[in-house]
This record gives structure tokens, sequence and C-alpha cells, in this order.
């Protein structure tokens, strides 16, 4: 429930999940982006050094990297935005994106629980 209040109460950096491009984030978008967040959440705990997550920089998709190294970034540039989805070239809207920052405390709310 924490978490969804957290991706609820930021919902204006979901527009990735909006799978009816209607612009709003509905309850089935919303809850699309809770399940996604608590398994990258759960990822980062179990598993930091994998090369498996990707940022999205400047010319798009960035990785693969450890979760070290997107802390790393994340610390640069608070706003980025992460995926550990393989992505290609020009299939930046196949992927789904989250920003790090809603992971890092979805991680949190997940070791206080």
């Amino acid at each position: 429930m924490e978490i969804e209040v957290l991706l609820k109460e930021n919902r204006d950096l979901l527009n990735n999940f909006d799978q009816n491009k209607d612009g709003k984030i509905d309850y089935t978008e919303l809850r699309l982006a809770v399940q996604k967040a608590k398994i990258w959440a759960e990822r980062a705990i179990k598993e930091k050094s994998t090369k498996e997550w990707f940022y999205y920089g400047q010319k798009g998709s960035v990785g693969p990297n450890t979760w070290h190294e997107i802390i790393e970034f994340h610390n640069k540039y608070a706003d980025v935005f992460i995926t550990n989805e393989q992505t290609f070239s020009g299939e930046k809207n196949k992927v789904q994106w989250l920003p790090a920052k809603l992971i890092l405390k979805t991680m949190q709310i997940l070791k206080n629980n």
C-alpha cells in the first residue's frame, strides 16, 4: 500500500505507463507501475553487482550497468530514469522506465516492512 501511495503521489513521473495514451495514469496503469517498482526494488536489493540496469541519457538508453553504477549516476543526476529491461536503439517506448528515486524509496519501504 505504501508503494502505491508513493507512486500515486508521483503520477506525473509515470507517463510511459499510460497504455491507453489518454494523458492520465488510471488505476490499472498505476498497479502495473507499482508491480514493476516492487520487482525492480527487490532485484536491486538482492543483486547489486549484475550489469542489468540501464539509465536514460541524452542519447537514449545507456548500459548495462550495475546497481552501484546506477546509484552513482543517480547521485549526479537525481531525476534519472532507469530500467532493467533490455532496450534497443529506437525502442524506448517498448520499455518501461521509472525514476531511480522511486525505486530507491520503494527499496526503503520493502526493507522497513
